[in-house]
């Protein structure tokens, strides 16, 4: 076996791209440039927006969020080419996934996991659950970069050196622009320097406060920025919903990569996956591998942060596509968790590449049958709304008809979205 060389052979190479070529080619073949959902606010209206005041709205919320990188992208895609095109904003987003897959797979090499353990990682990552980000810009352009900047951040922040901190500083700041899920890059890092500081109390009085007083400047910063927006308001999401549709929505989250199971065993599989991230805890994990222990830690509490904010939507709004990349990375970490702690045992059992290769390989293909199903039927229903935009009738993929009618009807007037015969 040449799972200690440095160089991965041309087999494991072949292996840790395929699923990832996969992707590119479903993004060549679905990807559609019109709009879906978000995308007529956070791509068409801003879009015909002056120049300053696109720049100005970088910053807005919408919703939760502030889509500094969505409307960055938008802004600059304009600038350059004249026009918006939402399936190279698709195409924009696939690249930084595909930026964070490299540097993701780099860093578990790094840490001295063979090569050869880490082909089932892919299979599971590139799985399609999360179809979203092939037909939604907005989707795409919105959690690929911020899965980068806490990846980065978290990784930055477990160096002792105090520029590297100061960068995941700046990387926090941008997860925090990029989605709400920055506030989980935050609440992350707090934790951990919480933890080392009860770690190292008693045998280490001078613990820098540096990291702290960055945290703490950050922090208020955010709060201060949100406030002056009017926007720091959970009262109403958190109101009326029981412990029971928390928990509902909750695990429905945490195993929605495995949407087509079906509730309850995607649910039973969520908790079952909690379970074993405990007992990685009780193994040590966060002494080992601290970044891949609070990476996970992120995804946990992007968990907690939607199921506080989207609970009262029903818990199918768990299922949703855009968040299953957080399901999907949870359940990659979790392997890769295992196989850290636990390589060198399997790699006795001569078994065990085989049948794990074999479980991902098995989740990967029922995934993708699952899900091309339903990204023909994204495209196709996004042909038929460009089709009614032509022929005069009411568009079916927004909430409010007219007002899409409205919106593309001027995007197309400026020349930011030309309307084109289907």
């Amino acid at each position: 076996m040449d799972s200690q060389n440095s160089r991965p052979a041309g087999f494991v190479i072949l292996l840790l791209a395929l699923p990832a070529l996969i992707y590119l080619v479903l993004v060549q073949i679905y990807a559609f440039n019109f709009p879906f959902l978000d995308d007529y606010a956070t791509v068409l209206v801003h879009s015909v927006q002056t120049m300053g005041d696109q720049i100005k709205a970088w910053f807005v919320p919408h919703n939760e969020h502030i889509h500094l990188i969505v409307k960055a992208v938008v802004s600059f895609d304009l600038w350059i080419f004249g026009e918006v095109n939402l399936t190279r904003q698709i195409w924009v987003g696939a690249l930084v996934f595909l930026l964070f897959y490299w540097k993701f797979l780099k860093d578990q090499r790094e840490e001295d996991l063979p090569w050869i353990w880490l082909i089932p990682l892919p299979f599971i990552l590139f799985q399609p659950s999360y179809w979203g980000t092939i037909t939604w810009s907005t989707t795409s352009l919105h959690n690929f970069p911020g899965l980068l900047f806490a990846w980065f951040a978290i990784r930055l922040w477990s160096s002792p050196d105090f520029r590297q901190k100061m960068l995941a500083m700046v990387l926090t700041g941008l997860a925090l622009l990029t989605n709400g899920f920055g506030l989980a890059v935050l609440g992350t890092l707090i934790l951990w320097s919480l933890f080392e500081y009860w770690k190292t109390r008693k045998t280490s009085p001078s613990f820098s406060k540096t990291p702290f007083i960055a945290l703490g400047i950050i922090s208020l910063g955010w709060v201060l920025f949100r406030i002056s927006l009017g926007e720091l308001n959970l009262q109403a999401n958190i109101d009326g919903n029981s412990p029971t549709e928390y928990a509902h929505f909750l695990t429905n989250f945490l195993g929605s990569c495995f949407h087509f199971l079906g509730s309850p065993w995607l649910n039973i599989l969520a908790v079952l996956q909690c379970v074993l991230l405990f007992l990685l805890f009780r193994k040590g994990l966060h002494k080992s591998h601290p970044t891949l222990f609070y990476f996970i830690i992120y995804l946990l509490l992007s968990a907690l942060l939607t199921t506080i904010a989207r609970t009262d939507l029903g818990p199918k709004q768990g299922l949703a596509s855009r968040y299953r990349i957080y399901s999907t990375l949870l359940l990659c970490c979790t392997y890769l968790a295992y196989a850290h702690m636990y390589w060198r045992t399997w790699d006795v059992k001569k078994r065990a590449l085989p049948i794990l290769f074999a479980a991902s390989a098995i989740f990967y293909t029922t995934s993708l049958a699952v899900n091309v199903n339903n990204l023909n039927k994204i495209k196709n229903r996004l042909m038929a709304d460009q089709q009614r935009w032509y022929n005069g009738e009411p568009i079916q993929e927004y909430l409010n008809p007219r007002d899409a009618r409205l919106i593309l009807d001027e995007a197309s007037q400026v020349g930011t979205f030309p309307k084109e015969n289907p």
